[in-house]
């Protein structure tokens, strides 16, 4: 039946074509035609091409769908696939312990005794002072070595050492202080010497002195230095032993 319909159409064509054909051409001769379906090779070369392209669109709409990549994974084949990207997925790793503990490096510099109360472990300060801060009540540390007495120092004169300032009563004491500050400070802070041989710190009176063994010794008051100088140094030994550790009692 399809066939039958194609040669209908072919003749209506062919009639057409030979109808305009002689009204454009009158003059000339026109062949007899013959039937396109009885003629040699069956039909011309424009109907075969244009039955090759029908029946190539009709196979392809009744052609089969392609596999889609959801269709692989339930077909043996599909194996192979999920096996290369398993391949291909990272490995699981385990998760990271604490990083181990790192000891930090301890400084090998030795440090003094006043120097580790003074920075680490709060407490009194390490030289008493009076309510402006100055050690000695003011007075100059080197006069007792170089004068023998004490001696009112300046605030022109003065230097910050250890924390607390010193008063001087000239530039050249001011100089000799900063070039050895341990050589004029007096013992234990400042505070009274047979005190800290008692266990506690007491202040002082810059009038009651006394320089044992080229170190600079500070008392309470006259009462206190009479007891000092009963057993001198015996008192020196009780008091470097207490010495600082009297400042946290």
């Amino acid at each position: 039946m399809r066939h039958d319909w194609l040669s209908r159409w072919i003749r209506v064509l062919d009639s057409r074509t030979l109808d305009a054909g002689a009204q454009r051409a009158p003059h000339r001769r026109i062949p007899q035609q013959t039937d396109p379906v009885s003629s040699p090779g069956g039909f011309h070369i424009p109907l075969l091409l244009t039955i090759v392209l029908v029946l190539t669109s009709w196979s392809c709409r009744a052609a089969p769908p392609t596999s889609t990549p959801q269709d692989l994974a339930t077909t043996p084949e599909s194996g192979a696939v999920a096996a290369s990207s398993a391949d291909s997925a990272p490995e699981p790793t385990a998760p990271e312990g604490p990083s181990p503990a790192v000891t930090p490096a301890s400084d090998s510099t030795p440090e003094t005794a006043s120097e580790t109360v003074a920075e680490t472990v709060p407490g009194p300060p390490l030289y008493w002072t009076d309510e402006q801060g100055v050690a000695i009540q003011g007075s100059d540390p080197v006069a007792y070595f170089t004068q023998g007495a004490p001696t009112p120092g300046f605030p022109e004169f003065y230097l910050e050492w250890g924390g607390v300032t010193w008063w001087f009563s000239s530039l050249d004491h001011r100089t000799l202080f900063e070039a050895n500050p341990e050589a004029y400070t007096p013992q234990y802070g400042g505070y009274c010497a047979w005190a800290v041989s008692q266990g506690y710190l007491a202040p002082i009176d810059p009038a009651v002195w006394s320089i044992v063994d080229d170190r600079l010794y500070l008392n309470f008051d006259s009462g206190i230095q009479r007891r000092w100088e009963r057993d001198i140094p015996g008192f020196i030994r009780q008091a470097d032993a207490n010495w600082p550790q009297v400042l946290f009692n």
